[in-house]
């Protein structure tokens, strides 16, 4: 797998620390936190409470951001500091695409009031690395109201990435009917054609893009596979990463890396909840 460990990990840890930095500083936000997101791709957050599952772009999400510091400020608070804790991130790369699985936490005057765990991914363009999706789990750092937090695993389970499994079965026997039933609806697809074209796009338009371009393959058969996989688990959020290629007629035509951030339902039903690729 293409797991970081160079000095590419540390400039893609830089953007999102800097990101998180600018969540901290007080409202209203400068417009340094737009300069690290694709202010237009999705991002789904799973918190505790009435909030539940949040589906939003990540221009909404900075919105939302702002308007809880503004009101922690608001009742008194004096600092409200975003930051990467425990687990520690791990940072997969594939050449301009990028994903990291960490924890965060909020700190509010000193006292940690939650605490998650992100998914991010990222992408490269010329002025940079930009986030393009996030994934989120959230829970009260010490309340009683909500069960403890669930614990942090790098355990693939065949539950979680059957839907992914299950995707490129149905897209290479163009089953397009079926698809859609792996995906959390309002979610949706960025990702990018080279050189360095970004798309974003929610799941109707994906599919029917997608399925556009292998009605132009045709009469050839085009093969998608998925050649391996690694991921993280915290409770009903997932993340995997996995290499992919498309082949026309048995020869391979291209070759990229899957971002699949995973949701679990209530009904133990794991769901595609975005998709991104590099």
């Amino acid at each position: 797998m293409a797991t970081a460990t160079d000095d590419k990990s540390e400039i893609i840890l830089a953007c999102i620390r800097g990101f998180l930095t600018s969540l901290s500083a007080k409202p209203p936000l400068s417009e340094d936190a737009q300069k690290y997101i694709l202010p237009e791709s999705f991002a789904v957050l799973s918190h505790p409470g009435p909030d539940g599952l949040i589906q939003c772009t990540l221009s909404d999400f900075l919105a939302r951001t702002e308007a809880n510091t503004a009101s922690l400020y608001s009742s008194g608070a004096t600092s409200a500091v975003y930051s990467l804790t425990d687990p520690e991130p791990v940072v997969w790369t594939g050449g301009r695409f990028s994903a990291v699985w960490t924890g965060y936490s909020l700190i509010v005057d000193g006292v940690e009031k939650s605490r998650g765990v992100y998914a991010f991914t990222l992408f490269e363009r010329d002025d940079g690395w930009r986030i393009g999706g996030i994934a989120s789990k959230q829970w009260p750092a010490a309340n009683t109201e909500y069960p403890p937090p669930p614990p942090f695993s790098d355990d693939v389970t065949p539950e979680m990435v059957g839907p992914t499994l299950e995707l490129c079965k149905l897209l290479n026997e163009e089953k397009w009917e079926e698809v859609e039933s792996l995906m959390l609806p309002g979610s949706g697809a960025t990702y990018m054609r080279y050189p360095g074209t970004l798309l974003m796009m929610e799941w109707p338009e994906f599919f029917s893009r997608m399925r556009a371009m292998l009605e132009k393959a045709k009469p050839g058969y085009v093969h998608q596979e998925l050649m391996d996989w690694e991921g993280r688990i915290c409770g009903d959020v997932g993340l995997i990463w996995t290499p992919f290629t498309v082949a026309l007629d048995g020869e391979v035509r291209i070759r990229g890396y899957n971002v699949f951030s995973m949701l679990r339902r209530a009904d133990g039903k794991w769901l595609i909840s975005g998709a991104q690729d590099g």
